[in-house]
């Protein structure tokens, strides 16, 4: 909980699990929390609750796979708090950073990567998005369009 202490010129939302509190309140950290006023600790969100908060953040702090990608879809910087990534095209994009868990490492590269905001969002504007083509929608049509022809007779 030290990064979100240490990054406090930002509005932190932090959806926790009843579990986690569970965890924060037994690491005695949840009290101290609950004293930072620019960090918000709210229920778990549902799936777009959690689009929109990405979508209007300035950057997302996840171990979540999931959570890299909708970021990188969603433009928003991210920080991946682990070593490695299934998604390596966030990375070489420069729009996600792997960082291991150590406060201070976590905060140094919050720090480096919110100061080139403006550059990786440009940088992600004019480059080919590495996941898909943009033709999912055509290629759908085609498949309805082959099933319920007579070619598919058996």
């Amino acid at each position: 909980m030290e990064v979100a202490i240490r990054l406090n010129s930002l509005t932190i939302i932090f959806p926790a699990h009843p579990r986690t509190r569970k965890q924060l309140r037994k690491a005695g950290l949840l009290r101290r929390i609950l004293k930072q006023k620019h960090i918000k600790l709210v229920k778990p969100l549902g799936y777009i609750e959690t689009i929109k908060l990405i979508k209007n953040a300035k950057l997302v702090l996840t171990d979540s796979g999931g959570m890299q990608k909708e970021a990188f879809w969603l433009k928003t910087l991210c920080i991946t708090l682990r070593e490695t990534t299934e998604w390596p095209e966030t990375i070489t994009l420069g729009e996600n950073r792997l960082t291991v868990t150590d406060p201070q490492k976590i905060t140094e590269n919050a720090t480096k990567i919110l100061a080139k905001e403006m550059e990786i969002t440009e940088k992600l504007k004019n480059s080919p998005n590495p996941f898909w083509n943009g033709n999912a929608t055509q290629k759908i049509l085609d498949a309805i369009k082959f099933f319920k022809s007579d070619k598919l007779k058996v």
